[in-house]
């Protein structure tokens, strides 16, 4: 019985963060307007290389930029954020190099952001034991309080993966 609850508490979870990230498709699909939503569907689709290159260009003009002493490790912040929604392999790339140069300038503020961002990236990679094992490595009380949400937001993905995924996997996955 526990069991079956805990399936049916994680498919409501599992429900609601789809939802948000398909924020263009309506929330309640039914027969009437599921023809209209795969319409939708399709046109992003056909769409897709011209987002793709569109976000390409972006990227380009920020690494073209030129930028300060101190401010590559923003660049990478920059580059990492715009890869984020379609290539999360180069995200974590770029998120890794921009963490490793605000670790050299010293800049803690953007070095947890960074951190942050490498977690997330790295748990959506496939990588939730080593995500989970970095998070761990953060000790609460050193979070400013403008960062508790981003912070609290890597908890939930990686506890939503652990639960999803790996809830019958055997130590240490």
């Amino acid at each position: 019985m526990q069991h079956n609850r805990i399936k049916i508490i994680l498919l409501v979870i599992a429900l609601f963060a789809g939802t948000a990230r398909a924020s263009d498709i309506p929330i309640i699909v039914s027969s009437e307007n599921i023809e209209n939503v795969l319409e939708q569907l399709d046109e992003v689709l056909e769409n897709r290389n011209v987002y793709i290159t569109s976000r390409l260009n972006r990227i380009d003009s920020i690494k073209s930029l030129p930028v300060g002493i101190g401010r590559e490790a923003y660049r990478m912040l920059e580059i990492g954020k715009e890869y984020e929604s379609f290539n999360n392999d180069s995200a974590l790339v770029y998120f890794r190099k921009g963490y490793e140069l605000a670790r050299s300038v010293d800049d803690m503020p953007l070095r947890l952001e960074l951190r942050l961002l490498v977690i997330k990236s790295t748990i959506r990679n496939g990588f939730v034991k080593e995500g989970y094992d970095m998070f761990l490595s953060i000790p609460e009380d050193s979070i400013d309080y403008s960062m508790r949400t981003m912070y609290y937001g890597n908890a939930k993905e990686i506890f939503y993966q652990i639960g999803m995924v790996y809830y019958t996997a055997t130590p240490p996955y």
